[in-house]
């Protein structure tokens, strides 16, 4: 319990070292999903801290994406790789 407790604790020390990282936007490619029934916004969020972003929705799919749609984050990693070589 102290670990997740801690989780939480630590928030307003996370707030203070995100609003210093964002300063920088991010030039390497990032790949972002979330699952239609959770995080689905997923990729607004990440909009105004990088530059090269690809990403989406995963249909049908809840907050654990690798657990429940696990092929479908396969092909996405496969082919976000590939494109980097």
């Amino acid at each position: 319990m102290k670990a997740a407790f801690n989780y939480y604790r630590a928030l307003f020390q996370d707030i203070e070292q995100n609003q210093h990282m964002i300063s920088k936007s991010l030039t390497m490619p990032v790949m972002v999903y979330g699952g239609e029934y959770a995080l689905a916004r997923m990729l607004q969020f990440v909009e105004p801290v990088a530059q090269n972003i690809r990403g989406g929705i995963i249909e049908n799919c809840g907050h654990y994406i690798p657990e429940e749609k696990p092929a479908v984050l396969r092909d996405h990693l496969l082919a976000f790789f590939r494109e980097e070589e």
